[in-house]
């Protein structure tokens, strides 16, 4: 298979198979159609990761056919936007999408049509390592949604399933962001760039809620506003060099009057597709969205896309005020970010904010650009991907057995859905615990703070990352702890039986989490250090660890413990059940009720349960002080790339 053909079908097979699933009505053909679009997406990654770095530009007349339909596609996109604002009556979004179509148009008119001076195509070792999060991860979510919208839909009770439209936009989103990571064109980058945005506002307001719909409108103009930064950044581009690739862009950004002001535009469209500060709401509202959706938005696609594009930029600002200027923005998202997680009780908006703060993690990495950093960003963008994905969809299996998403009502669940518990016990594990690779991505960055360039930068920096980092371990354990606790029960134990499509892609990811962490030295040799695109200088690939000229992080005598760890109460545990029996409660009790008798013997109600600093009212003013520092932030930015 050549490399044009294996290109082709990253990016159009799950357009296809997304259409067919829209057309086909018999529910068997259509899951055959996920499955085989899912395992034919995996082989292909595989394939491009054997095949290794190449640059394809496309035939003159193919890539002006290429060219003439991606024109059409990208004005037919942002018309769409154009009439959902209007039918919404959102003034943003009217503004943001007709401040897209005119630049589009110059832009389109000018260097369009212009025979291709750059490669349409760049395949390197990033591009592979993001290939392979998002058909491994991206295909076996699909895989889960296969079960999870059957559960999904009969408790919503609908009579007339949505199936094939969800399930279109799903695999549609999969091919947006393969030719997202491997197109040089920026116009082509473009065109995936904005089709992302429409397939997650199509698979947010999927339930049609009035809520769903409001979240969706929300998640649009935000993301919108990085669309409008895009284009702004490619017309400077193109005026300052005539040129639209990204290898030059990355190459040339510091030359000319401009400055790093085209970098910056391209900075902000990938905050705000990654959803930091102060975009970070639509990701939140994102959470209304049925699992799958979620778990795809934050392990490998929507805020993966930019995490990507600054990861591509890194090289454009090292060194430079503005990107110490954006290290501290990144550490200060993740702080905000992990704080903000302590007031939520909703385990969906615990994953949501965490991975607000994992990617301004791998922000701050990529605006050291060190080689350290780099690698700790490389190395928490896959082991994030896969963490999450597992964490979402163990959630969402959760969610259909219990009916709720709050971490207050999985109290006990290691009685009830021993499997699941044992699944997003590890899930979360893995965020937090050695020597799984978040906590070792972590330890990377923080050896890589001191070599970063402006010294006056790395104090404040490391500060906020050992603060963030602390802070996780605290919302982890407390959600750990409500799912192992144990309780007397009444009633009979449910059956934990899961369908394969929920049971096969949980279980590989589980394999994967630890498999990976297990073989940390394999993988730094295959993936990072050869994406790192330097060399390996302070780094290096020991027997099971990982070195730097500090330290050490041996991952093998680290795994043992912590399955040791895990073992003995695991062995200890009880299996027969506890006879309930009625608790004294400072009072009279009331019958079989949680109540007793008080002071002037009025009843009270007996609540327990852990404590969310939510319950002081303070997420709101948290948010909305920070939102005004990561504005006061960007504008910094803005200031210093000139």
């Amino acid at each position: 298979m050549n490399h044009t053909h294996l290109i082709a079908l990253l990016v159009l097979s799950p357009v296809a198979a997304g259409l067919l699933c829209a057309l086909i009505r018999v529910r068997p053909l259509r899951i055959a159609t996920i499955v085989i679009e899912a395992l034919l997406l995996m082989a292909c990654a595989g394939l491009l990761f054997r095949e290794g770095a190449f640059e394809l530009t496309l035939d003159p007349e193919v890539g002006h056919r290429g060219r003439m339909a991606i024109t059409v596609l990208d004005f037919a996109i942002l018309l769409y936007f154009f009439f959902v604002g209007v039918a919404r009556r959102h003034l943003l979004a009217i503004l943001l999408s007709l401040g897209q179509l005119v630049p589009l148009a110059v832009l389109e008119l000018s260097w369009g049509n212009a025979p291709g001076a750059t490669p349409t195509v760049i395949v390197d070792h990033l591009a592979i390592v993001m290939i392979l999060i998002i058909n491994v991860v991206g295909s076996l979510i699909c895989l889960y949604a296969v079960s999870y919208m059957d559960d999904h839909e009969h408790h919503l009770g609908l009579t007339r399933s949505r199936q094939p439209r969800f399930f279109l936009w799903l695999l549609v989103f999969l091919g947006a962001m393969n030719g997202l990571v491997l197109a040089n064109d920026l116009l082509w980058l473009y065109f995936f760039w904005e089709t992302t945005t429409f397939c997650c506002y199509q698979l947010i307001r999927h339930d049609a809620t009035a809520l769903a719909e409001t979240n969706a409108l929300r998640a649009l103009w935000m993301n919108l506003v990085g669309g409008v930064a895009f284009l702004a950044a490619l017309m400077l581009m193109g005026i300052r060099t005539g040129s639209l690739g990204l290898r030059e862009l990355t190459a040339q950004a510091v030359a000319g009057p401009l400055g790093l002001l085209p970098v910056c535009l391209l900075s902000l469209a990938a905050f705000s597709k990654s959803a930091q500060v102060p975009f970070q709401g639509w990701l939140l509202g994102a959470m209304v969205a049925p699992t799958p959706v979620s778990a795809l938005l934050h392990s490998s696609t929507m805020v993966k896309a930019g995490v990507y594009l600054i990861l591509r930029l890194a090289g454009a600002v090292s060194g430079s005020v503005f990107g110490a200027v954006v290290a501290i923005y990144g550490a200060f998202v993740l702080v905000v970010t992990s704080v903000a997680a302590l007031m939520r009780s909703n385990a969906k908006s615990v994953l949501a904010y965490s991975t607000i703060g994992n990617l301004g993690l791998i922000i701050l990495c990529a605006a050291i650009n060190t080689t350290l950093s780099v690698a700790a960003a490389v190395l928490l963008t896959i082991f994030h991907a896969i963490s999450k994905g597992l964490l979402f969809m163990s959630v969402g299996a959760i969610e259909s057995r219990i009916g709720s998403r709050e971490i207050e009502d999985m109290d006990g669940l290691l009685e009830r859905y021993p499997w699941l518990t044992a699944v997003t016990t590890l899930g979360a594990l893995s965020m937090l615990a050695p020597p799984f690779g978040v906590l070792m991505s972590k330890w990377v960055a923080l050896e890589a703070v001191p070599g970063f360039g402006p010294k006056t930068a790395a104090l404040p920096i490391s500060l906020l990352l050992v603060c963030g980092s602390a802070v996780t371990i605290v919302f982890w354990v407390k959600w750990i702890g409500r799912m192992l606790s144990t309780r007397p029960v009444r009633e009979q134990k449910p059956i934990e039986k899961l369908s394969v499509f929920y049971n096969a892609p949980l279980a590989l990811l589980l394999v994967a989490v630890i498999a990976l962490a297990a073989l940390i030295s394999p993988l730094m040799k295959l993936l990072v250090l050869p994406s790192l695109g330097r060399g390996g200088a302070g780094l290096s690939a020991g027997f099971a660890s990982i070195e730097t000229s500090v330290g050490a992080f041996s991952t093998w005598p680290m795994l043992v413990v912590l399955g040791v760890f895990l073992l003995i109460p695991a062995l200890m545990l009880r299996r027969n059940h506890i006879k309930a029996r009625s608790a004294y409660m400072c009072g009279e009790n009331i019958g079989d009720q949680p109540a007793f008798h008080s002071l002037a013997d009025q009843p009270q109600e007996l609540r327990f349960g852990g404590f969310y600093f939510g319950q002081v009212k303070t997420e709101s003013r948290l948010m909305t002080w920070s939102t005004i520092i990561g504005v006061l932030l960007l504008v910094i930015s803005f200031w210093v790339a000139q």
